[in-house]
């Protein structure tokens, strides 16, 4: 998912049953944020556990312009 506002780009990952962590090196692994580097873009892996249809964790990482 990904959403832009105001020169911000937040890149948005989603797992279910797996980790904020495997969400997130999705991102980077696959530099979903490419095209996005003029501007301040947060990278953000949430992992939503199956059985409580809720998120269970999330974490992010901050990557400035250059």
């Amino acid at each position: 998912m990904l959403i832009e506002n105001n020169g911000v780009a937040y890149i948005i990952e989603l797992k279910v049953d797996k980790s904020a962590k495997e969400a997130l090196e999705q991102i980077k692994e696959r530099r979903y944020y490419e095209g996005f580097t003029s501007k301040k873009c947060y990278l953000i892996g949430v992992s939503i556990d199956s059985r409580l249809k809720n998120i269970k964790e999330w974490t992010y990482e901050v990557i400035e312009a250059k």
